[in-house]
């Protein structure tokens, strides 16, 4: 549903994010934003307010934008496998204004 992040294009990545866009519901545009941020090994997701940990045990989190493409490097380090860490790499194109 993203539209537009707080990322400066082409920078070097960070540990913290936000997505905002507009909802529109009978003919009322009602804006919406949700914020990843890394807390110790918790990431959180502060959606429109409300803070709920969506992950546990990630040791490392990084968004980038290039253009339209968002990037998220992910790291999770289990506690039960101390000696091993997961890495996975998402790309997530953002909605355009004609897509909403």
């Amino acid at each position: 549903m993203a539209a537009s992040t707080d990322l400066m294009e082409e920078a070097d990545p960070v540990d913290h994010l936000t997505l905002t866009w507009i909802e529109r519901y009978d003919f009322v545009n009602i804006p919406h934003s949700s914020s990843y941020s890394l807390e110790g090994t918790q990431l959180r997701r502060d959606y429109d307010g409300i803070v709920t940990i969506v992950a546990r045990n990630i040791s490392k989190i990084e968004f980038s934008q290039t253009g339209r493409l968002l990037t998220v490097s992910i790291s999770c380090t289990p506690r039960w496998w101390k000696s091993a860490t997961v890495e996975k790499k998402y790309s997530i194109y953002l909605r355009t204004a004609e897509d909403s």
